[in-house]
């Protein structure tokens, strides 16, 4: 049976969330470029992106330097994961 406290990206799980996501996901980094490489294909430089549990930000943090102009619009249903993504 899967503990229910397992993923509580509200609680213990979540305060450690970023440094999981970058040291134990192969190729975690790799994704923001394919995410800007198919984005880009899309939207053009004033394009407008829906990230839908945006975590700690990471995403946008990697795509608004390459995209200045692109805007985000940021949801995540854990409120410590929104409080993790600071200035972003």
């Amino acid at each position: 049976m899967r503990d229910p406290e397992a993923f509580d990206f509200d609680g213990e799980y979540g305060e450690g969330y970023r440094f999981i996501a970058d040291t134990v996901i192969p190729g975690y980094d790799q994704v923001f470029e394919a995410v800007h490489a198919l984005l880009h294909t899309h939207l053009d430089s004033e394009g407008h992106v829906l990230v839908v549990g945006c975590g700690t930000g990471k995403e946008i943090e990697r795509l608004t330097p390459l995209r200045p102009g692109w805007r985000f619009t940021a949801v995540d249903p854990s409120t410590k994961m929104i409080e993790a993504t600071g200035s972003v």
